[in-house]
């Protein structure tokens, strides 16, 4: 990309300013960062829920259906502008990212 500015010895010569790519570089990679980021956190989330499941399960002696209720139920509260088949639909995407990475083993991905 190509830009142009005065060249204060010659008011009359325009030379051009070559923009970096180090620029392009740096929103890739800060991109990637936040991809991450949003991914690291997904999977805090989700496993937290799954948590919360398991003790209401546990501590209740209760039904796997009522306890994603509920908890569904506390994140809609946290989230309240998330529709309910939006809420499925990352809840879903969440629980297969939760199982795809639970099945590889934390030791194996941070080979």
């Amino acid at each position: 990309i190509e830009n142009t500015s005065d060249n204060t010895s010659h008011p009359d010569t325009y030379q051009p300013i070559i923009i970096e790519t180090k620029m392009l570089e740096n929103k890739e990679v800060n991109e990637y960062l936040d991809s991450k980021d949003k991914e690291r956190v997904s999977n805090m989330i989700r496993e937290r829920n799954s948590e919360k499941i398991n003790e209401f399960i546990f501590n209740n002696k209760g039904k796997i259906k009522t306890a994603k209720s509920l908890v569904n139920k506390e994140v809609k509260q946290l989230l309240s502008d998330i529709t309910e088949a939006n809420l499925q639909q990352k809840t879903l995407k969440a629980r297969k990212i939760y199982n795809l990475f639970n099945s590889i083993e934390i030791v194996k991905i941070k080979q």
